[in-house]
């Protein structure tokens, strides 16, 4: 039989991978917000989650998100150090509503203990 301690050993666990699964959406979001840099990403997680993320975790996902046309990055020229700001592209929101839509489907499901569909797929 598990302990309390267990458990939330337990939920400890799946909120770091729950979150870090969901890294492109959720920062996304954090862009969202306003005008971001990496490490205002960073900052972000730890204040709000207690997730102490690399850099070297961050900018990569970042990369990726600009690559991909999701987001916009530019360099700040206001001194040491460079950092560069990130906003969100058309493209970049278009993305965020949907995953918007499937994250609130999924909680929908989750909170009504019902599966939307049977263990063979079908509804």
């Amino acid at each position: 039989m598990k302990n309390k301690a267990s458990d939330e050993e337990d939920l400890s666990w799946i909120n770091e991978r729950f979150l870090k699964s969901l890294a492109k959406v959720h920062y996304l979001c954090v862009i969202e917000r306003g005008g971001s840099t990496g490490y205002d990403i960073l900052q972000y997680m730890r204040s709000h989650y207690r997730l102490k993320l690399s850099a070297a975790a961050v900018y990569p996902v970042l990369q990726s998100l600009e690559e991909g046309g999701y987001i916009m990055g530019v360099w700040l020229d206001d001194g040491y150090p460079k950092r560069k700001q990130y906003n969100l592209t058309a493209c970049g929101r278009k993305l965020l509503q949907a995953a918007r839509k499937r994250i609130n489907a999924l909680a929908r499901e989750l909170t009504s203990g019902k599966a939307g569909v049977n263990a063979h797929g079908r509804a």
